[in-house]
């Protein structure tokens, strides 16, 4: 008899390209494993939980954050912007939908579906970011007796404090299983859990540009162009990249307003706004680009996947910690691409920005690193 697998991740109206293109590849991974699995689609949005993440932030972060949002409500009052943006929502709820899952529940209701499964797991991406912290993402609705296995969990800021630290010890007691994502990641958890601590690869990195190609869509755009996929707010680095464009003689397409935040820079420096896109043309973006210049881990992982020329750049977050750039960095560590991280301050040169990759290193060892991940799930799931 099959073993059915429940996937608990950020995956309930995340409209966010590499959130759901996670939540996507591990599905897929676990089906060509010969796993029967889907994702939970839960609900983790309540009021304690906005309560939690605006104690956890602080008054002056919370209201920056919420000055960005209603920014963003109040651009919508315009039917064409407003007609753009729900064109990129319906896209990522279609897309959503192709992915195996459960039926609606809430962090009130998810016990009710711990029948439907064998095993469960939690990760990708930031589930244990202590800013986004729900007990449903530590597997805590689990009956006794049924496997609980982390997969590239994410904590995705450099420290906890004494409350975290506890939290996390309690949490992981339970776990039968655990990999992180990030080499500091493993750092910060290593005295909460007695076994062993593997670090994996982000699901979207288990597969290589071949299988993206199956859903990736190609973009309308015929001349050679630039993408730049930027989650923080830095005006001083849009312009930099813009002003390269430029001098290039090369358009520049953005995703604007991403992470729900209205931002006006990127209106500003940009000469194609990709308004209405899901994630597959999102793919299709990147993997046509002649550069990409990113702040995103997602957009990192599949620059590195597509083999293309590309620069990050350490983004503006949360209570200023650079949690953006803690991901990327262990990421291009384990690749041997740290040098393509580009600092917020100073002028970039033509040279400097246009400096190619060499891949023939970073594929056989994300290739390794594609095997040690697999084993890790089978291993964990027997």
């Amino acid at each position: 008899m099959i073993k059915k697998i429940g996937i608990m991740t950020l995956y309930h109206k995340n409209y966010n390209f590499g959130g759901q293109l996670q939540a996507y590849a591990l599905q897929k991974e676990l089906e060509r494993l010969d796993f029967e699995s889907e994702v939970i689609d839960c609900e983790l949005a309540s009021m304690n939980g906005i309560w939690d993440r605006f104690r956890y932030l602080g008054l002056v972060q919370s209201a920056k954050i919420f000055k960005k949002k209603i920014g963003l409500k109040l651009r919508r009052l315009n039917p064409k912007f407003r007609s753009q943006m729900v064109a990129r929502e319906i896209k990522f709820r279609e897309f959503a939908n192709s992915i195996p899952h459960s039926p609606f529940c809430t962090v009130d209701t998810v016990r009710s579906c711990t029948e439907r499964y064998d095993y469960f797991i939690t990760g990708s991406d930031q589930v244990w970011n202590p800013g986004l912290w729900r007990d449903a993402l530590f597997l805590n609705f689990v009956p006794p007796g049924k496997k609980r296995i982390s997969y590239a969990a994410s904590i995705g800021v450099p420290r906890l404090s004494d409350d975290e630290k506890a939290y996390m010890g309690t949490n992981l007691n339970h776990f039968h299983a655990v990999s992180v994502r990030e080499i500091g990641t493993k750092k910060l958890i290593e005295g909460f859990w007695k076994g062993k601590i593997s670090i994996t690869l982000d699901p979207t990195l288990l597969f290589d540009k071949k299988f993206w190609d199956g859903i990736a869509i190609q973009p309308m755009i015929k001349e050679p162009y630039v993408f730049v996929y930027m989650i923080g707010s830095n005006e001083h680095t849009k312009k930099n990249v813009y002003d390269f464009c430029c001098r290039s003689g090369i358009r520049m397409v953005s995703v604007p307003h991403t992470q729900g935040y209205y931002k006006p820079e990127d209106e500003q420096y940009s000469d194609i706004l990709a308004y209405d896109i899901g994630p597959c043309e999102w793919i299709g973006l990147i993997r046509n680009a002649t550069y990409v210049f990113t702040d995103s881990f997602h957009g990192t992982a599949f620059s590195v996947n597509y083999n293309k020329n590309f620069w990050c750049f350490e983004p503006k977050v949360d209570k200023d910690v650079p949690t953006g750039s803690l991901r990327i960095e262990s990421l291009l560590l384990q690749l041997g691409l740290q040098d393509r991280i580009l600092q917020f301050k100073g002028n970039l040169t033509d040279n400097q920005l246009s400096q190619p990759i060499n891949y023939n290193k970073s594929e056989l060892l994300l290739d390794a690193l594609r095997q040690d991940s697999r084993t890790f799930l089978v291993n964990a799931i027997k």
